[in-house]
C-alpha cells in the first residue's frame, strides 16, 4: 500500500496505476514523499468487568424493572385446584 505526502502536507492514497518500479514523474509533480505502508494497526478495545458495586446496582435495577413489568401484566391463570375440579 502506498500513500503520497503532497507538497502542502496532506496525505492521500496513491493512484491506482502507481508502480514503484516505473513511477510516472509527471503525475508525481505535486508529491513530496511516497510512503510505503507495511503494517496497518487497528485500535482494539479491552473488555473488563465492572466493579462489584456497579454490578450489584445493575442487578438490583434489573430486578426492580422485572417486578414492575410483572405487576402490570394481568394474571388470568386459574389456580391448580380449580383446574382439577373442572376435569
Amino acid at each position: 500500500m502506498y500513500l503520497f505526502r503532497m507538497n502542502d502536507g496532506t496525505i492521500v492514497d496513491a493512484y491506482a496505476e502507481f508502480d514503484p518500479n516505473k513511477p510516472d514523474f509527471a503525475k508525481l509533480a505535486d508529491v513530496q514523499e511516497v510512503l510505503v505502508v507495511g503494517k496497518v494497526l487497528e485500535k482494539q478495545i479491552r473488555l473488563v468487568a465492572k466493579p462489584k458495586e456497579e454490578r450489584d446496582a445493575l442487578i438490583e435495577e434489573h430486578r426492580k424493572e422485572t417486578e414492575a413489568v410483572k405487576a402490570t401484566q394481568p394474571t388470568d391463570k386459574v389456580p391448580v385446584r380449580q383446574r382439577r375440579r373442572k376435569q
